[in-house]
């Protein structure tokens, strides 16, 4: 994640990729008709499986890394507060918190700051 990090807000672009990705149907419709003893195969499952889990994740974790860095993904985030998938609804709301959050608690922490300054 420190590649993120680094990267700052130009890596917005691939988080919300990677946040609004859904898995394949029709490989998951193929998986589900596969023979059971075919499933358990290994390589039938890495071939099937288009990892859109772990792309959510990366998302999810970039966004809190990022946290106010994020800022300009708002308006994306609430738009995705509407899609019709509960995985993507739910990394939009958690990563609204995370970016709205740390904001809130940097812009306290000046706050208090100041105000001890001035005393």
């Amino acid at each position: 994640m420190e590649a993120v990090r680094q990267l700052g807000s130009n890596a917005l672009p691939f988080l919300s990729r990677w946040m609004l990705c859904e898995a394949s149907t029709w490989k998951e419709r193929l998986f589900r008709n596969l023979p059971s003893v075919l499933q358990d195969q290994a390589i039938l499952v890495s071939l099937l499986n288009d990892k859109t889990d772990v792309r959510h994740q990366l998302a999810r974790t970039g966004f809190k890394v990022l946290g106010p860095l994020a800022t300009p993904a708002l308006p994306l985030l609430s738009e995705a507060l509407t899609n019709s998938s509960p995985v993507i609804r739910q990394i939009a709301r958690d990563a609204i918190g995370d970016i709205t959050r740390e904001a809130l608690t940097e812009e306290s922490i000046r706050k208090q700051i100041i105000r001890r300054s001035q005393c």
